[in-house]
């Protein structure tokens, strides 16, 4: 019988995975969002340009506003906990525009607010990832290490 090779490296983690894997879909639903905002926006509400200016601004005033103070909590608090509430947020908050096209209820403020949450999730996220990524492959690193033994 013929063993089979075994995996080697981070993707042998299962907690690497897991962070490759919501990396992943996370970074595609914010890609996603970038583009279908304003598009809604622009096609359902009738949005001026200005509108959609300030709608891509939205997302990103969380940077300026929570980026420093994202780091002391994600210092504090456990990080894979936070990037779940975050992945939880956003998709939450990108459910609710389809939701409120159905129900006729869609403004122009919603998609800020969608926006604006939306961004400061990010913000956090992305600061928790950083953190958490070198916990992760230092401990796929001794895994590894104890493995070669």
């Amino acid at each position: 019988m013929s063993e089979k090779p075994r995996r080697r490296g981070a993707l042998a983690q299962r907690d690497f995975r897991l962070l490759l894997v919501g990396e992943t879909a996370s970074g595609l639903g914010n890609g996603i969002t970038a583009v279908a905002l304003p598009l809604v926006a622009v096609l359902v509400l009738h949005a001026t340009a200005s509108d959609v200016g300030l709608l891509a601004a939205a997302v990103w005033i969380p940077r300026l506003v929570v980026g420093l103070p994202a780091g002391a909590w994600a210092d504090r608090l456990p990080r894979r906990r936070i990037m779940v509430v975050c992945n939880l947020v956003s998709a939450t908050m990108y459910a609710s525009v389809p939701v409120a096209g159905w129900l006729d209820r869609l403004t122009l403020t919603h998609l800020f607010v969608v926006a604006l949450l939306c961004g400061t999730s990010a913000v956090f996220f992305n600061t928790a990832c950083h953190a958490y990524v070198p916990a992760v492959l230092a401990r796929a690193a001794r895994t590894a290490m104890r493995s070669c033994r």
